[in-house]
């Protein structure tokens, strides 16, 4: 169940207990030309007066399409949706404190973009790029919040992460106009932020994994002795797609693809052709899991050929026979580990 109240700007409130979210982890947004929202000003915005400002109206507009994006929960797990809600609750709290600088515009779009991308199955960044005219701080959060995100925080804390990212903007902003009740805020927003971070730190170190083999036989993936995209039969084409599609709401963390042979030919031969099949599924997958919506950024791909090293069965006789190679067929096989955070 998706909570909307992040706790984000309520001053003095406590981190509420963590729900788990995928994340997702790209580049930053640019904004289009495009009309993005109906009543949402779509120009760059830039730092200072805006030509067009938004309106209360038009955030509480945004603020339930966001949530009415959600209404089947299809989203829930979503990183880039995750973002817009944190997004849009700032955009709030910034509306309310200043008008006139662009931050409120920004995160708007920002929002806009997350929430499209969320609905496109499309991957966001992690950390956000600085707002327009609120230069990026040396805050020290910032490099916590990418180390956990290079661990396993990706598939064990998103959660925490995304609110953690979002607070590091709202202090950002704080800081930038710097007087009054500003800074007071400003230092808020960080302790939102090491909350979240520690919060991280916690699910991160009790994250439970699950491992999942599928092996595939190279009989029915390649043609006899080649490897590569082209030299793919249509069925061996069809496992990988449906693969793909049972893993595309997992929260994968890893899938490390092996490559065997049998021991026709020479060892040096039989090394290279399994690493060169490993490679060619590991691109292939991660193509097919990009076409699930999945962003592909956060997974460790690893692949390996061991060659003929790891037989499965045994079979008699020297000469390449017909009978000999079909002795040896289960030799002749990819294997495919997927590493994924296991629910519940």
């Amino acid at each position: 169940q998706t909570n909307k109240q992040t706790c984000l700007t309520k001053l003095g409130c406590q981190v509420t207990t963590a729900v788990f979210f995928t994340l997702f982890l790209v580049s930053s947004p640019a904004f289009s030309a495009s009309p993005l929202y109906d009543g949402v000003p779509i120009a760059p915005v830039q730092y200072g007066w805006q030509p067009d400002y938004i309106t209360d109206k038009q955030l509480q507009k945004l603020d339930q399409q966001i949530q009415a994006a959600n209404a089947d929960q299809a989203l829930q797990h979503n990183f880039a949706y995750l973002k817009a809600q944190c997004q849009i609750e700032l955009a709030h709290w910034t509306y309310r404190e200043v008008r006139t600088t662009g931050i409120t515009e920004h995160l708007a779009q920002s929002a806009v973009h997350n929430l499209q991308a969320a609905q496109a199955k499309q991957g966001v960044a992690l950390i956000s790029g600085p707002s327009p005219g609120y230069p990026r701080r040396p805050f020290t959060q910032w490099q916590k919040l990418q180390q956990l995100a290079q661990q396993r925080g990706t598939v064990c804390a998103p959660q925490a992460l995304a609110c953690a990212d979002a607070a590091l903007l709202g202090a950002e902003y704080e800081y930038r106009e710097g007087y009054g009740n500003y800074q007071k805020h400003g230092i808020h927003f960080l302790k939102q932020a090491d909350d979240y971070l520690a919060q991280a730190e916690q699910q991160i170190a009790s994250c439970q994994t699950q491992n999942n083999r599928h092996p595939l036989s190279a009989d029915a993936l390649f043609r006899f002795g080649r490897y590569q995209t082209q030299d793919l039969l249509p069925q061996g084409r069809v496992q990988l797609q449906q693969l793909a599609q049972s893993l595309s709401k997992s929260a994968i963390e890893q899938i490390t693809v092996v490559g065997h042979t049998d021991r026709i030919g020479s060892d040096q031969a039989n090394q290279r052709l399994s690493q060169r099949r490993a490679d060619t599924v590991v691109k292939l997958l991660r193509q097919l899991l990009q076409q699930q919506g999945i962003n592909t950024e956060v997974i460790r791909f690893v692949s390996e050929g061991r060659g003929e090293s790891q037989p499965q069965v045994h079979c008699n006789g020297n000469q390449v026979t017909e009978a000999l190679k079909a002795c040896l067929q289960p030799n002749r096989r990819v294997e495919i580990n997927v590493i994924s955070r296991r629910e519940g």
